[in-house]
């Protein structure tokens, strides 16, 4: 299965299940990048909504946590993108 007919399909539940289902049949590099990825989608959605959260209550002194906390999962998000395509640019040159 290649990734121009992963684009292509429709995004259905059993079509998502079926190529999680190969990637894990794959080698262990590709489950990791996967679980990589899903890590940073829930950290990249985790500090969006701090963000919006320390934006709505900006006027109160603590809020600046909220602030720390997305400023550091956005950060972690990007890590972990970032990580992804390096070891998918590392798994293609071998």
């Amino acid at each position: 299965m290649d990734s121009a007919d992963f684009i292509t399909r429709p995004f259905t539940i059993s079509y998502i299940n079926t190529w999680i289902r190969k990637v894990d049949r794959g080698d262990a590099n590709m489950k990791e990048t996967l679980r990589l990825e899903l890590l940073g989608s829930a950290q990249l959605i985790i500090g969006m909504i701090l963000i919006l959260l320390w934006s709505f209550l900006s006027s109160e002194w603590w809020s600046v946590i909220l602030g720390f906390l997305a400023v550091f999962f956005l950060v972690e998000a990007i890590w972990h993108y970032m990580l992804c395509d390096c070891l998918r640019y590392f798994k293609k040159r071998e």
